[in-house]
C-alpha cells in the first residue's frame, strides 16, 4: 500500500503511461495512446475497480477490503 501521492511510469507495447496512486486509489494521469480512454476513466477508488488500456495492454486494478493497486502489463 502506498503512503502518500506516488506516480510510477509504465512502458508497453510501444506506448507510456504515468499512474499516481495515493493510499487507496489509482489514476491514469498521462497516456500517449490515442483514445486515452485510460485517462478519461478518472480515479479509482474501491476494490474490483479498473482502468484498462487496450492499446498498452496494462490493466491497473485495486484489490481487496482496504485497496491496493496492481499493475498488469500486457
Amino acid at each position: 500500500m502506498y503512503k502518500r501521492q506516488e506516480e510510477r511510469t509504465y512502458t508497453s507495447n510501444g506506448y507510456t503511461l504515468r499512474v499516481a496512486f495515493g493510499p487507496e486509489s489509482a489514476q491514469v494521469t498521462v497516456s500517449d495512446c490515442p483514445t486515452q480512454d485510460c485517462v478519461h476513466m478518472g480515479e479509482i477508488t474501491r476494490g474490483g475497480q479498473s482502468i484498462v488500456c487496450l492499446p498498452e495492454q496494462v490493466v491497473v486494478t485495486l484489490e481487496g477490503k482496504t485497496p491496493s493497486a496492481d499493475v498488469i502489463l500486457g
